[in-house]
């Protein structure tokens, strides 16, 4: 190849590359400036800087279902309960009546509104985990207990630990329910239809100790 001839590639390809990065801004650049007041120019730019290629836009991200915040009106006084075994703490309304069981190892913490009747209002338990319990197993079968209301899942943090929440609507007996672990044991919170702003209000203060 003759030096005449490298030259001219050379020239050909900087006059190429050129060519292409003037079409790109072109076709990238609504207002022209000067170059919009020349028929000709903008008609034959137009047309050729409709063969660059641009880059695909990006795909929607898929969003995650967020949850709404916390309802408000709450007329509640609370005070801490604090279980000494189990080594763990929330607020709960100060008439309410806390009351702890063991059963097969199975800790329940039902707390009562005295005007209920003993119906537990707000409902903590816990069991170690084991082969037969995890935080997966416990959760899908809380969605097939409520499976006949309508359910709404979340993400929510309780005690530093991740947890799954469920919103039931439709549910006669709970409208709310969390999973979540810590250090062995699966621990779920769930509370009545009507008593949204105290288990906001137990899950945001629920401590280990």
């Amino acid at each position: 190849m003759t030096k005449r001839t490298k030259v001219f590639l050379a020239v050909f390809v900087v006059v190429a590359l050129g060519a292409y990065g003037y079409l790109y801004w072109w076709a990238n650049t609504p207002e022209h400036g000067v170059f919009d007041s020349i028929p000709v120019v903008r008609e034959v730019s137009d047309s050729l800087s409709k063969g660059v290629v641009r880059p695909a836009p990006a795909a929607p991200q898929e969003e995650m279902d967020k949850e709404e915040p916390a309802e408000t009106g709450d007329t509640h006084s609370y005070k801490t309960y604090t279980n000494t075994i189990q080594k763990f703490s929330l607020d709960y309304p100060d008439t309410w009546i806390p009351t702890a069981t063991t059963v097969d190892g199975v800790v329940t913490l039902c707390i009562t509104d005295t005007e209920a009747a003993g119906a537990c209002m707000l409902t903590v338990e816990s069991e170690a985990e084991s082969v037969n319990v995890s935080e997966e197993k416990t959760y899908t079968a809380l969605k097939a207990e409520y499976r006949a209301g309508k359910i709404t899942e979340f993400e929510r943090a309780v005690a530093g630990e991740m947890g799954r929440l469920l919103r039931i609507s439709g549910e006669p007996t709970v409208s709310r329910v969390v999973v979540f672990s810590h250090e062995g044991r699966v621990y779920t919170i769930s509370a009545v239809g009507g008593q949204e702003v105290v288990f906001d209000r137990a899950t945001e203060s629920f401590r280990f100790q």
